[in-house]
């Protein structure tokens, strides 16, 4: 969603492309990402409802004519058969903004699993839940966040019953962007009932969005753990587990454990579901996202299109996933030099993100940053810097000035003005990226080295 988002949480690499310009990559998610599995069955299935669920995943953009680096986005899904989420992460050639995918049921069957999650909650009255279900329904969250803090108050501290009415109020502030409030409360919930799966992976993905990979990895490990004890090595729930972790390992820029981790999760929804089952969609999406990664971009576009494919099949044309299918996609086109087909595919995946989500969801920015990158490619430089703004603006709103996908704008927005040989406004803008990415991936990451790259350059260009 976006999502995943994911992510969300930014690596980036430079490579060179055909055009031999040097791209810098991001996996989001993605903010901007992944499926929890059995993790946030309650978020997963309200965001669901309300329309907040996708993936995406952006591909790297590059100056033609100066040759700077840009950092794009693109989209990895999770799946989970209960849940959704996002996370961000990055990758050698792309950014991924990830969002977890929740499982594909049709809405009327999403009101009924809410209303059973609520139901399970079972020292509140119908009338309460009620009223709770209808202002999410209604994506009136402060009424929700009220109901459920009331309920919470006065209801009795049995551990597992308040263990789920602090997840619930954690999936609300979720829905609100608020990460470090839902953090909070899937500690709560966490420590509470130490060894249910859903709070370990709620909290593994909210550290994922945060960018912080080694705590996520750390309760993805713990659920995935759990979940092999409680239901053995075949069950969907570790698929999710697999899929989970290995989402942050690709962002982190493990590729071969990422590949590894993947293709366990696509083993066994294989075996569960069939081919057609949008899980595996979900897994062919990131196998797809590694391989972009990597360089083998024929390679991606396959795994893209049976995504796409199925992702179709199953939702239709207009779906956030489909959208997130044609992001994912625009980015392999780049990488081959086809920015026109590119410029297409990130067009139909903003028009999508655009009518599910409005102008200032995670998800719809990361589209804005792989259309300002088209642009970019294509030689229109200030209108890829109206679209580089715009996801600024989302970002900023959304993360704070301090985050990875913020400073992913602050480099593209500097790469777009040293195009337009606007170098004192590109250093601007490298500084605000640099500064921001030493704090959060460290001087010798791969990204923050291709940013200080393109700020050096910038200020060589100044001075001739």
């Amino acid at each position: 969603m976006k999502i995943f988002k994911q992510c969300w949480a930014l690596t980036k690499d430079f490579k060179r492309c055909p055009n031999k310009t040097k791209f810098l990559v991001c996996k989001i998610p993605a903010h901007r990402f992944q499926i929890l599995s059995a993790s946030v069955i309650t978020i997963g299935l309200i965001i669901a409802i309300i329309g907040t669920i996708t993936t995406i995943f952006s591909g790297i953009t590059s100056s033609k004519v100066n040759d700077d680096i840009y950092i794009n986005t693109v989209e990895v899904s999770n799946n989970t058969k209960d849940i959704i989420d996002r996370q961000k992460g990055h990758s050698k050639d792309l950014q991924k903004i990830t969002t977890l995918l929740i499982a594909n049921q049709d809405y009327k069957k999403k009101y009924e699993e809410v209303l059973k999650e609520l139901d399970s909650l079972n020292n509140i009255n119908k009338n309460v839940k009620d009223q709770i279900f209808n202002a999410i329904q209604k994506k009136d969250f402060k009424t929700a966040q009220k109901l459920v803090t009331n309920l919470r108050t006065n209801e009795k501290k049995v551990q597992k019953q308040h263990a789920k009415t602090a997840k619930l109020q954690g999936d609300i502030f979720y829905l609100q962007l608020n990460y470090k409030e839902s953090l909070r409360c899937y500690f709560e919930a966490h420590k509470l009932d130490e060894e249910n799966s859903k709070y370990l992976n709620g909290i593994g993905f909210i550290f994922s969005i945060l960018a912080d990979y080694k705590k996520s990895i750390e309760y993805f490990e713990k659920a995935l753990k759990s979940d092999l004890k409680t239901y053995g090595a075949e069950h969907p729930k570790v698929a999710s587990d697999w899929n989970n972790l290995g989402m942050v390992y690709d962002s982190l820029g493990d590729y071969k454990k990422a590949i590894e981790y993947y293709e366990k999760s696509l083993k066994i929804n294989l075996k569960t579901y069939g081919a057609d089952h949008p899980y595996v969609a979900v897994n062919w999406n990131n196998i797809g996202v590694v391989y972009n990664s990597i360089g083998d971009y024929k390679k991606a576009i396959k795994y893209f299109e049976r995504a796409l494919k199925s992702n179709i099949k199953t939702y239709g044309a207009e779906h956030p996933y489909v959208a997130r299918s044609w992001s994912n996609l625009g980015g392999a086109y780049h990488f081959l030099g086809e920015y026109q087909k590119e410029k297409e595919y990130y067009e139909k995946a903003l028009e999508s993100g655009l009518k599910t989500y409005g102008a200032e969801h995670p998800d719809v920015a990361v589209y804005w940053n792989n259309l300002g990158r088209a642009y970019d490619s294509l030689g229109e430089y200030r209108k890829a810097i109206e679209f580089l703004e715009k996801a600024l603006k989302s970002n900023l709103k959304t993360y704070g000035a301090e985050h990875p996908d913020v400073a992913t704008c602050w480099n593209n927005l500097g790469a777009a003005y040293a195009s337009l040989g606007k170098y004192k406004k590109a250093i601007e803008y490298y500084e605000k990226a640099l500064k921001v990415l030493e704090i959060k991936l460290g001087m010798n990451y791969p990204t923050t080295k291709a940013v200080k790259n393109n700020l050096e350059k910038a200020k060589k260009k100044l001075k001739n």
